[in-house]
């Protein structure tokens, strides 16, 4: 389907590494788009976010296509076509497409690898995912895993939803990006969209990031 070649993409920068995501603010993010038909999206995103952040991502050396295994596994149970490729061996990258009308997409971006964390520093596994005191911990939590089963949420809502949309959603889980010099680092939003994303007539892609 031929479109204007542009895109945007929203995301949000939470500078923390051991604070915990709220599981009521978890809730409100994820029923915000459907409220009336989503009754049951909250709990899956809790559900979502404790299995991922038990997942092993921690950068390096990444290892992201696990995360790619279980997005991949989210996206089929919901009847969703994804693809997915790698940057580098082991370094997956997923994404998955709601069609629209012809306004520039909106691009849901995220980063699934994690930084260490040295477990003597933590009361906890930082690769638990436990609920404690109504707060999910675990490395990733806030970066960026949490904004990720966040954007996740969203995107399956208007997916179950089934009505039509001015644009293109796109949901983009990328590797990567916490090493210096990692490869979202090097390439850089706009490239990383152009390599993975963008129709091969498009000559350009504008991105624009929300913070």
């Amino acid at each position: 389907m031929s479109k204007a070649c542009e895109s945007r993409v929203t995301g949000v920068a939470l500078a923390a590494w051991m604070r915990p995501l709220k599981v009521g603010l978890m809730a409100a993010l994820c029923a915000f788009v459907l409220p009336t038909s989503a009754q049951t999206l909250d709990d899956e995103a809790v559900d979502w976010l404790q299995a991922f952040l038990k997942i092993d991502t921690v950068n390096p050396p990444g290892n992201e296509s696990r995360a790619v295994g279980f997005y991949s596994e989210i996206l089929d149970a919901e009847g969703i076509a994804w693809s997915s490729a790698e940057s580098a061996p082991g370094r997956g990258n997923i994404w998955a497409r709601i069609e629209g009308g012809d306004e520039p997409a909106l691009i849901l971006l995220q980063h699934t690898d994690v930084v260490p964390a040295d477990p003597k520093y933590w009361t906890i596994d930082p690769l638990s995912g436990e609920i404690r005191d109504g707060y999910i911990w675990g490395r990733g939590a806030i970066d960026m895993k949490g904004t990720g089963i966040t954007q996740l949420a969203t995107f399956l809502s208007l997916h179950r939803a089934g009505k039509p949309l001015n644009r293109d959603v796109v949901f983009v889980a990328t590797a990567d990006e916490e090493a210096v010099g990692g490869f979202m680092a090097r390439a850089g939003s706009s490239k990383i969209i152009r390599k993975f994303l963008t129709a091969q007539d498009c000559s350009s892609t504008r991105v624009a990031a929300a913070a």
